[in-house]
């Protein structure tokens, strides 16, 4: 993969990573890249201690971070339509933090829950929708969604 910068420096290119459209979607997308890159570099924290949640709830595009117990929040602007790569803007903070991310990486994860990505987003608010590995408010708190296949059913077995 391309990298950036000096050896010792060297940083995943967001343009080739967002170029490899599978690699994309795994990530979450592009503008998930771009905001992991910028938290990154903004407060020289590793990849592995950075937790984002996609407030996709307020607007496309925006993001909560946690990068080694420091809190931000991005917009993320694709222009897909040119060669620009996605740029990452830090928003004031907001507010109130809600989901703090901070508490949103101590939260314990399902089991058979993924984890990978490290990128958390709400679950619709709609509760006819089943939502999967998702946060939802519930009594005062975040807690994740996570439902696990259902094993033996749905493969046109009657039982009979």
């Amino acid at each position: 993969m391309a990298t950036v910068g000096s050896r010792r420096g060297a940083r995943v290119d967001p343009r080739v990573v967002c170029g490899l459209a599978g690699l994309a979607v795994a990530l979450g997308g592009c503008a998930a890249e771009a905001v992991f890159q910028r938290a990154s570099n903004e407060f020289a924290c590793p990849r592995q201690r950075i937790e984002v949640v996609d407030r996709g709830d307020i607007a496309e595009g925006l993001y909560d971070v946690d990068a080694c117990g420091a809190r931000a929040r991005y917009m993320c602007i694709d222009n897909e339509s040119t060669a620009v790569p996605v740029q990452c803007v830090r928003e004031p903070d907001p507010a109130r933090w809600d989901p703090d991310p901070v508490q949103v990486a101590s939260l314990p994860r399902p089991s058979g829950m993924p984890d990978d990505g490290r990128v958390a987003r709400l679950c619709p608010r709609d509760d006819r929708r089943q939502a999967d590995d998702c946060l939802r408010m519930e009594a005062g708190g975040w807690r994740w969604v996570h439902h696990p296949p259902a094993v033996g059913g749905g493969l046109g077995m009657t039982g009979q």
